[in-house]
């Protein structure tokens, strides 16, 4: 067992065997429990913890998302009050009793499931609703006022391990007052439900260099001294918040084989033992190279690589031994806490991209970065981080996001005026700003912290001969270029209503200028080329259609790409319309340059682009804007958008 040269070998020999006996990648993995027991909160703070999610989460549907995923409030009785009376961070207590999927999400007739009961009784109890709706046909259930009956206090905030991935860049030039800004920001996620893996990455450190180099016990030893600052560091901030967390330093989990260019995790249990038990690993990147017998230091990607890889393989072996196929972890969050911050932005002002959708936006932005805007050292590290993390998401699942900050922005507190981005999209999956807000606007705040997300392809259709001609939206369909038939679905999705095709063909087709579908129709915007009566040769962009899948509304961002992509397309002029009474207006005016409102009628003008408008320019959005007529089935329903 040379691979664990320094560990005493009788605890090394107990160690094993129990994690071989009690968990392994072996099929007894379900009878694991864990045994330790975490301490419990008081009454006040269970209310608290449930309020600050609450508070956080801009509606009810968001509130909802993140505890059916986080798993906040597990197990609950058929009239949706709490049962269990114990509270615990991360820790599993019983794998033979987590519910399944089926257990959480069915709904037999019109009985409600139990998260539903549950988010009903802490969301409904006592809320002042607007009467005005937040977007997308959706109520806006902005939480105004909460007050948490003396109901049940028994709460356990476990189920799936929702593991984030937290990278710390030059941990050792950080002073200990952002480094406790940091754990705090890390116990604080963790009382969210989420199980963080933490690396420290010291560019001063060689990687990828051998126990035989002059300098490798040194380094060495800094890797243990600084992984011991942040055990003792997390510790003692929960401690001074009357809780008891745990975090320890894991030495001896990689392995490598250079005659087979092999790199893994030789024990598993050593990583996810202590996850199971609400420990927090720290993890160093020192490897045993079975081809010399050495030791040698990884680099952090081959770490950061590993760690997603096996981790997947461990959650797929548990998958497989599961009757009901239910996933043991997921790797929803990868953080990297870096100097440099977000991914920079040309157009944002050499700020950071809010929201980067890398199936299409990687190639662009790497271009930029190479066009010689920041010095050959920042770029180098920008890029690496943007590479890291787009090899990291390829390999994990569709709902994964990586995201990058500043030490100093990832010690910004809760409750303060200033939101803390990491907090935020673990209770939101969300930027802390909408990524379609015009970069050219006032109100829009410049940002150092960066979303990534494997995204959404996205397909910008134009006419393929002269564009005045437009598109001939059967004739495309026709030829493959275009699914009509999913275009439609998505429209009557999106409005609600029943979209009379053969009406709406004969107003628009030849007139499309564009056609910009995300993903599987999941989202899609319509272009036409509208001429005001009196002047048939005057030509205006105007949004026929902007339309989102009820199921992509929300944290996915499909409205922010499809929205940015067209007012990057239309970057001098773009025209639309929407009843004065629609919901969305609020979302519209924020991405307008200006609206008006037409006297006598019920719409409203809406527009964006640099152009310098005329008095004929307005004379035309006003006759454009109120002589379109609407194309649905059901006219005396008429659509508010």
């Amino acid at each position: 067992m040379i691979i664990f040269k320094g560990i005493e070998p009788r605890f090394f020999r107990i160690w094993y065997g129990g994690c071989r006996r009690a968990f392994g990648i072996s099929k007894n993995i379900h009878n694991f429990r864990s045994n330790l027991e975490k301490s419990k909160q008081t009454t006040n703070e269970r209310r608290e913890l449930i309020l600050s999610i609450l508070k956080s989460t801009s509606g009810k549907r968001e509130a909802r998302n993140y505890l059916k995923k986080y798993s906040l409030l597990r197990n609950v009785d058929e009239d949706g009050g709490l049962l269990d009376s114990k509270i615990t961070y991360g820790k599993v207590s019983d794998f033979e009793n987590f519910p399944n999927d089926n257990e959480i999400s069915n709904n037999n007739g019109n009985k409600k499931n139990k998260y539903d009961k549950i988010v009903d009784n802490l969301i409904n109890i006592d809320i002042e609703r607007k009467d005005q709706q937040n977007g997308f046909g959706k109520q806006d259930n902005s939480i105004t006022h909460v007050k948490i009956e003396e109901t049940s206090d028994q709460i356990e905030l476990n189920d799936i391990l929702r593991v984030a991935i937290i990278k710390i860049r030059d941990f050792e030039k950080l002073s200990q007052e952002i480094i406790n800004g940091i754990c705090l920001t890390i116990y604080n996620i963790v009382r969210l439900g989420v199980s963080p893996i933490i690396v420290i990455d010291n560019s001063t450190e060689n990687s990828n260099s051998l126990s035989t180099s002059p300098n490798f016990s040194q380094s060495v030893k800094k890797i243990a001294e600084q992984s011991n600052l942040l055990v003792k560091s997390i510790e003692s901030l929960a401690k001074s918040e009357n809780h008891s967390l745990e975090a320890r330093s894991i030495f001896g989990l990689f392995e490598i084989d250079t005659t087979k260019d092999i790199k893994k995790i030789v024990l598993p249990e050593l990583l996810v033992v202590p996850l199971t038990q609400g420990i927090i690993p720290i993890v160093n990147a020192v490897a045993y190279n079975l081809k010399n017998s050495t030791n040698t230091i990884l680099s952090m990607d081959d770490v950061l690589k590993i760690l997603v890889k096996d981790l997947i393989q461990v959650n797929n072996k548990v998958k497989e031994s599961n009757n009901d196929g239910s996933d043991f972890l997921t790797i929803e969050k990868i953080i990297f806490i870096d100097p440099e911050g977000g991914i920079p932005s040309i157009e944002r002002f050499k700020s950071s991209h809010v929201y980067i959708n890398l199936l299409q936006e990687y190639e662009s932005i790497i271009s930029e970065l190479n066009n010689g805007f920041l010095q050959e050292n920042h770029k180098k590290i920008h890029l690496n981080n943007l590479n890291i993390i787009k090899e990291l998401l390829d390999i994990s699942t569709e709902s994964t996001t990586g995201l990058i900050t500043t030490p100093r922005i990832a010690t910004l507190k809760v409750g303060t005026k200033f939101t803390n981005p990491i907090i935020h999209n673990v209770l939101t999956d969300r930027p802390i700003i909408s990524s379609s807000l015009p970069v050219n606007l006032k109100k829009t705040p410049l940002l150092n912290t960066t979303i990534i997300r494997k995204g959404l392809p996205l397909k910008i259709i134009v006419p393929q001969s002269n564009i005045e001609e437009g598109i001939d939206l059967l004739e495309y369909d026709k030829r493959g270029i275009i699914d009509l038939k999913k275009l439609k679905s998505l429209v009557n999705d999106s409005f609600q209503r029943e979209l009379d095709l053969k009406h709406y063909l004969n107003r628009i087709n030849g007139k499309v200028a564009s056609l910009i579908i995300a993903g599987d129709y999941d989202g899609a915007a319509i272009i036409t080329l509208e001429s005001p009566s009196f002047n048939e040769k005057m030509k205006i962009p105007y949004l026929d259609k902007f339309a989102v899948s009820t199921k992509s509304q929300g944290s996915s961002g499909v409205a922010d790409i499809v929205f940015k992509c067209m007012l990057n397309k239309y970057p001098q002029e773009l025209l639309w319309r929407s009843k004065k009474k629609n919901p969305v207006n609020k979302w519209y005016f924020e991405r307008s340059k200006g609206n008006l409102n037409i006297e006598n009628s019920e719409w409203k003008v809406f527009y964006s682009g640099n152009k310098t408008r005329s008095i004929e320019d307005f004379k035309a959005y006003f006759d454009i804007c109120e002589n379109i007529e609407p194309s649905w089935l059901n006219k005396e329903l008429n659509t508010v958008r």
